[in-house]
């Protein structure tokens, strides 16, 4: 292969990248969904022009590269990547994929259906295979990447606090151990949303439009340029008057103090709500 058609390969990948995450939905009842669909992709694209049948089963190879770069760098979640799910479902839909290019695809001018038997079972086996996962049918028992992410996701807290805690355990030094695991529980559920990498995209589009953009690491809403560690110095002042506040209100309990706290600089149920999930996450690690 020559320079152009590893860059129209991985124009392609891209494009299975994109189709895979629209399908993901249907991963929890049909995990299968996620190893057949780049086997039936490569089918099809066999007959574009300029592509070598030989080799296109490679592009599933190139599509779970871009998901690795995309969770790790661009989604700043390293840790939640289950590798055995890789391993497991991409090792199967390459050997797939290599099977169907050898057996099949090098063997016939085209793939579109003719009268001949192969080819019929093959469209048949596709049409077979996508009605029965839009009616849920499919029922192999295969490793679910979101179910690994749920288990996976008070670990993945844990070692996203340790890291940014060995970063930021300067700046965050208040005498309630409770509190400064609030503003970690905020970091981590900031920086899990706008990671470092589209932040800085963030920052550049800011320098062309100069418009109120969210900066830093805890997305703090700003007319100017802010670092990550200036950001958790404004969100730091910020708690601090709003604890102080209710601190003289009566009405407030001390066990609602941190879920008040959050809900008057979010002013968004939701969000809280996750981010008391991540504090009680660190609490029950911290004080273990």
């Amino acid at each position: 292969m020559n320079l152009l058609q590893i860059l129209y390969y991985l124009m392609l990948a891209i494009v299975l990248f994109f189709i895979l995450n629209y399908f993901k939905k249907l991963e929890e009842k049909t995990p299968s969904v996620m190893i057949l669909i780049p086997v039936i992709y490569i089918l099809l694209i066999s007959e574009l022009p300029g592509i070598s049948r030989e080799y296109v089963y490679f592009i599933i190879l190139l599509e779970m590269l871009i998901r690795i770069y995309y969770t790790k760098i661009v989604l700043n979640q390293e840790e939640l990547i289950n590798y055995h799910y890789y391993i497991q479902n991409y090792g199967l839909a390459f050997i797939l994929g290599y099977v169907l290019t050898e057996g099949f695809l090098i063997q016939v001018d085209t793939i579109f259906p003719q009268p001949e038997e192969v080819r019929i079972g093959v469209w048949l086996f596709i049409i077979l295979f996508l009605y029965k996962v839009l009616n849920g049918n499919l029922s192999i028992q295969l490793e679910k990447q979101e179910a690994f992410h749920f288990k996976m996701k008070e670990e993945a807290i844990v070692v996203k606090f340790a890291r940014l805690k060995n970063k930021y355990s300067h700046l965050i030094k208040a005498k309630d151990r409770n509190f400064n695991l609030l503003i970690y529980a905020m970091m981590i559920y900031e920086d899990n949303h706008r990671s470092k990498f589209l932040r800085n995209i963030d920052r550049v589009m800011y320098r062309f439009t100069g418009k109120m953009t969210k900066m830093g690491i805890m997305q703090v809403e700003s007319l100017k340029e802010l670092t990550d560690e200036e950001s958790i110095k404004m969100v730091l002042k910020e708690l601090n008057k709003i604890e102080k506040d209710l601190a003289t209100d009566k009405k407030t309990k001390k066990q609602n103090l941190y879920s008040e706290i959050l809900k008057q600089y979010y002013l968004d149920e939701n969000k809280v709500d996750s981010i008391l999930a991540i504090y009680d996450t660190l609490k029950n690690f911290d004080y273990k």
